[in-house]
């Protein structure tokens, strides 16, 4: 489903979106799966996709204080530990793969900080920015930020800037992009967003 960098997904058929990557194969099983759909009840509209992220916050191990290589794990393995120490990215992986499982058309979008965008060309370091997904539901796309608990109704997909972030990447998840760890990112969003590289 990856078009490349600063491409936009293909929404003329959402049930694509249902697909499962590498890094989100499935969590569950089908007696777990029928559990699970028991215990979050039918989710048809926006607002029933706060049930997932509800779930999601409730199954969070707020104990482990161990620290994981971001971009590194499956949405299994962040799941079943408990620990979301990657951020933004993990909880975009959980709840997609869960999205999926539920039936609900799920993209995997990466974004970059615009400030940040002006930083690295202005000689600054580092690396800012945000995982968030679109999601098919009640006919329409809507953009989920799982970590900000907000969903936005009037998410205008063919947009390549979400608030203050550009767009980069649209995938089934981060490993699709040929991204496998923290270092692969920020060398990858480097390239992308250096000006005088391109």
């Amino acid at each position: 489903m990856f078009l490349g960098f600063f491409k936009n997904a293909d929404y003329s058929n959402p049930s694509v979106y249902l697909k499962q990557g590498e890094q989100t194969k499935f969590i569950f099983n089908e007696t777990d799966l029928k559990s699970f759909k028991q215990e979050l009840g039918e989710i048809k509209l926006d607002k029933d996709l706060f049930k997932i992220i509800t779930y999601i916050n409730l199954k969070k191990n707020y104990s482990s204080k161990r620290k994981f290589e971001k971009f590194s794990r499956t949405a299994k393995e962040i799941f079943l530990s408990g620990d979301y120490s990657g951020g933004c990215t993990d909880y975009a992986l959980v709840f997609e793969t869960i999205a999926r499982q539920l039936g609900i058309p799920t993209i995997h979008v990466q974004l970059a900080d615009l400030d940040w965008i002006e930083d690295l060309n202005s000689g600054l370091n580092g690396v800012r920015g945000h995982h968030i997904c679109e999601c098919y539901i009640n006919n329409k796309w809507v953009c989920v930020d799982v970590v900000e608990n907000n969903i936005n109704g009037i998410y205008e997909k063919e947009s390549l800037i979400v608030g203050n972030r550009k767009c980069f990447a649209k995938s089934l998840d981060v490993f699709e992009t040929g991204i496998h760890s923290l270092e692969e990112n920020n060398r990858i969003m480097k390239k992308l967003f250096l000006r005088n590289n391109n």
